[in-house]
């Protein structure tokens, strides 16, 4: 669900985007059968992740009076960021790039003492630290190439050990509750 509505919303500012570059552009089928080149496309991306995801003007846009603020795009341009963090994260899980999970870790650390998490972010925080700081060379490479498993061997089927472990616990009851 998440990744459905951050390619609606995206789809959403693609069409702002191609309205800014052309009025005559009114939806993105009409920006379509214009043939944009790659390099347009490239450009457009760019601008998009520019202006509606890793907007430098929003942390100073914040500080302004609420009269002179637009806060319903600082509140959609931070949903995109946080959409877009999800996406990345659900991706490097998916195909087994640790390094790239725990650089997707360190922003949702914040973001749930932020929200009140303070357990969840302090042990996320006190994980990553053992691992990292205190473990010798070997435990910490098995600890990080242990973390997700590929149980299937397929291409982006990575999962976290636990997920195995809890459909292992669910197989056994349901083998158990037949049974009986």
């Amino acid at each position: 669900m998440v990744n459905h509505s951050g390619i609606c919303r995206r789809l959403d500012c693609w069409c702002v985007l191609a309205e800014q570059m052309n009025p005559s552009y009114t939806s993105l089928e009409h920006f379509a059968k214009s043939q944009p080149t790659l390099e347009d496309l490239k450009k457009m991306a760019d601008q998009l992740a520019a202006d509606f995801t890793c907007n430098e003007d929003l942390s100073l846009a914040r500080l302004l009076d609420s009269n002179k603020r637009d806060e319903i795009f600082e509140n959609a341009t931070l949903v995109l960021k946080y959409f877009a963090l999800y996406e990345e994260f659900a991706w490097a899980m998916n195909v087994g790039d640790i390094g790239r999970v725990e650089k997707c870790l360190l922003p949702w650390i914040a973001m749930f003492k932020g929200t009140g998490k303070h357990k969840y972010a302090t042990h996320l925080e006190q994980f990553l630290t053992t691992v990292h700081f205190d473990l010798p060379p070997d435990m910490r490479h098995a600890v990080r190439y242990n973390w997700l498993i590929n149980a299937t061997g397929k291409p982006g089927k990575f999962r976290a050990a636990d997920w195995y472990v809890e459909l292992h616990n669910l197989q056994i009851k349901v083998k158990s509750v037949h049974k009986c």
